[in-house]
């Protein structure tokens, strides 16, 4: 086992009995603290000092990244509520997705500046546009954390810097409560 994290189906290795003794006091409590006793006890059973949650990072929707975009290069208010009109409703995903499904959008972009937004309007939607803690995520080590990866901190808590996918890919080991529940 990996001595700086922990396997990702911890709570089907504890017994039940351990787990309602916590949820009944816990309960009502909010998801928080919740966690925090999870963290408590992950770190009591394997023997670890220290711990850290995860970051996430948020992406920028179609028409986020077009309103921002077209903010900074100035353009008026009207033609930027003109091309978020363009955009179908409820669409998430990117600026491309919007373009092939609205003609009325890729009609509007044949004009330069729009072209121009457009095109900068793609590049910031994969910036991340803002950061928050990850709810149900944590990596716990014997040895301090802030010495192999770079570390935040958020609402007085020890943050990674690097999200999810990315400790995975460096092969660390998480408890990611989601993937236990599943």
């Amino acid at each position: 086992m990996n001595k700086f994290c922990l396997p990702v189906l911890i709570t089907f290795q504890t017994p039940m009995s351990y787990w309602e003794s916590r949820l009944d006091a816990a309960w009502f409590q909010p998801k928080a603290a919740l966690i925090d006793t999870l963290i408590g006890y992950a770190k009591e059973r394997f023997n670890c000092k220290y711990s850290s949650k995860i970051i996430t990072y948020g992406k920028r929707t179609a028409v986020g990244a077009i309103m921002d975009v077209g903010q900074c290069m100035g353009i008026s208010g009207g033609v930027l509520q003109g091309l978020r009109r363009c955009i179908p409703a409820g669409l998430d995903s990117t600026i491309d997705d919007a373009l092939r499904q609205s003609s009325e959008l890729r009609i509007a972009c044949q004009e330069p500046n729009l072209k121009c937004l457009i095109d900068l309007a793609r590049i910031a939607q994969r910036l991340p546009q803002f950061h928050a803690v990850r709810a149900s995520a944590f990596v716990i080590s014997q040895s301090p954390i802030d010495k192999f990866l770079p570390i935040r901190t958020i609402e007085n808590e020890w943050t990674t810097e690097f999200p999810l996918p990315v400790l995975e890919e460096f092969g660390l080991q998480k408890i990611c409560l989601e993937d236990a529940v599943k």
